[in-house]
């Protein structure tokens, strides 16, 4: 099943269960053009669309990091883009 094709220069990919009801998301990072950095939840019927949340436009991102960084007990992204030199932290990633 491909879930995407419009990605260009694909660079990280994690799964994680971000939206705490078991069930894991991806969190994908391409570098191509503007680059980019988007969350993808499956659909509830089994073989079902999957949804596109984007999260960064503009964003030629490198690197991924999963994991709850403010001790909140919700899981974060933490992206490297190194055209830029940014390092951005994702607090509470929005599933819905």
């Amino acid at each position: 099943m491909v879930i995407d094709d419009s990605l260009r220069e694909g660079h990280a990919l994690a799964a994680a269960a971000l939206a705490g009801d078991g069930r894991d998301e991806l969190i994908v990072l391409w570098r191509g053009g503007a680059g980019g950095l988007a969350i993808y939840r499956a659909g509830d019927d089994p073989g079902g669309a999957w949804r596109k949340i984007p999260l960064a436009a503009d964003l030629a991102v490198e690197g991924l990091a999963v994991a709850d960084l403010n001790g909140d007990g919700q899981l974060d992204l933490v992206a490297m883009a190194g055209r830029s030199n940014l390092l951005v932290w994702f607090e509470q990633m929005p599933t819905k």
